[in-house]
């Protein structure tokens, strides 16, 4: 196992036992139990106790990733209730594969804020997609700390989509080929978004490919403003500086330039963007640790959604309390040799693998010599694949296997002959950039929540709820 993943399942079992300490006994609402999270702004509302404390935890341990990453000061002023009610008995029984809908609200209780969550089961609340709507409620929370009492029809600020999702995505243990894949193959097909489009969508686009492009984007939007100088500090600013009936784009401004007011400049930054994290800038040829690590790229298979078999569950499903029930309804990401174990269906096969036989073809040109026999049998088995001759691809696969051991091997021995070349084809900013995509560091103490004068303010909060 990982380090990275070890830690973070250790932190779910710890922030697990946590919080079964702070159960609140007492005061049901709907025949609901509230589990208090160790910070005291997280508030999980279940039928029963022990799923209650479960999902508490689960919210605190995106609200303390969510901390360390933004490096905001672990205090809070508004609470974030999570509600889980059953459907009441005689409603109509949901489809296999549906998930239940989420709905995030905030109301004001005698005149302070509260963000609720709710869901109705069954069907099953998708791990990603709550992940989501709590990295979302817990910026809005962050954003909207600043305001005194909220007075009727009063607006709040709001935080836009691409930070809602690039944010949620980066606090997932995501291989980089999951980003990078989309981003090449739009690049590729010359059907990159503009900046501006990625700026101004308000949700995921319905089409999967589409939407995992979008995502992809939002990921590395949020990388490339982090990697500025001081970018953390000033995403920060971004977020804390966003102001209720303004757009966002004023705070964005102020932050990270006045020069993204300006469209041309704007989206010369973003092609730039897009070709660096795409990583389309190659060398007239490859040492054998390029394309060792190209090859890699080259192999990676997407499986559109609804189109796989078997499908591995993705790293917030692990961690999700309710983890039985999720529905598998994700994109898969594989490698050529693993396909049929995600999809076997001879007539989308063929379309599922093109890409990667596209890019070997244009490998193959530029390849070390020590790979040429291996882009060979890979390319080969991809003809058979397209035959519908399992076992011939199963074949020249395993020997692509085979010699690719053998061209490691030997390219291990001539590696520190050819550092200089490696420092031009990979700089080392880019290597800082994509080289870990996740690390997990407490998030300190728990800092004093900012009071409010409200006398036992949870109790205020279950009366409001509806019944």
């Amino acid at each position: 196992m990982r380090p990275g993943r070890q830690s973070l399942l250790a932190a779910a079992v710890l922030g697990g036992l946590a919080v079964s300490g702070v159960i609140c006994a007492g005061a049901t609402t709907n025949a609901l139990t509230r589990a208090v999270g160790v910070s005291g702004q997280i508030h999980a509302f279940c039928p029963d106790a022990g799923r209650a404390a479960a999902l508490a935890s689960f919210c605190e341990d995106i609200r303390s990733r969510l901390i360390t990453r933004l490096g905001v000061e672990n205090t809070w002023r508004a609470p974030v209730t999570v509600v889980f009610r059953e459907r009441p008995v005689g409603n109509a029984l949901p489809m296999p594969g549906d998930v239940a809908p989420l709905r995030c609200s905030v109301v004001s209780v005698s005149g302070y804020l509260r963000f609720q969550i709710e869901a109705e089961t069954p069907p099953p609340v998708d791990a990603s997609r709550f992940v989501q709507a709590m990295v979302g409620t817990l910026c809005a929370e962050m954003a909207n700390r600043k305001l005194g009492k909220v007075e009727g029809g009063q607006t709040i600020a709001r935080v836009p989509a691409w930070l809602e999702h690039g944010l949620t995505r980066k606090l997932e243990d995501r291989p980089r080929e999951a980003t990078l894949e989309a981003l090449k193959q739009a690049l590729a097909a010359e059907n990159m978004p503009t900046f501006h489009q990625v700026i101004e969508a308000v949700d995921l686009p319905a089409n999967p490919v589409a939407a995992a492009l979008y995502g992809a984007q939002c990921e590395a939007l949020v990388e490339a403003l982090e990697g500025q100088l001081d970018g953390h500090a000033k995403l920060r600013k971004f977020l804390l500086g966003l102001k209720p009936g303004e757009s966002w784009m004023v705070s964005f401004r102020a932050a990270f330039g006045e020069g993204f007011g300006y469209p041309v400049g704007a989206e010369k930054w973003w092609s730039l963007v897009m070709a660096r994290a795409s990583s389309m800038i190659v060398a007239q040829s490859y040492t054998a640790v390029e394309t060792r690590r190209r090859l890699a790229e080259a192999l990676v298979v997407v499986v559109p959604e609804d189109e796989g078999t078997k499908r591995r569950r993705s790293f917030w499903s692990s961690l999700w309390p309710f983890h039985g029930k999720v529905p598998k309804r994700v994109s898969g990401i594989t490698t050529l040799d693993k396909v049929l174990d995600s999809c076997n269906d001879p007539k989308v096969l063929p379309a599922i693998v093109k890409p990667s036989e596209a890019r070997l073809q244009a490998l193959a040109s530029l390849a070390h010599p020590l790979y040429h026999g291996v882009i060979k049998h890979y390319v080969e088995g991809i003809y058979w694949l397209r035959e519908n001759k399992v076992k011939r691809f199963q074949m020249a696969v395993a020997q692509a296997l085979k010699e690719s051991r053998q061209a490691d091997r030997s390219s291990e021995a001539i590696t520190h002959y050819v550092g200089s070349v490696e420092a031009s084809l990979f700089p080392e900013d880019l290597a800082k950039r994509f080289g870990t995509w996740f690390k997990y560091g407490g998030a300190g103490d728990i800092g004093t929540p900012v009071p409010t004068p409200i006398k036992s303010y949870m109790d205020r909060v279950e009366s409001t709820m509806q019944r």
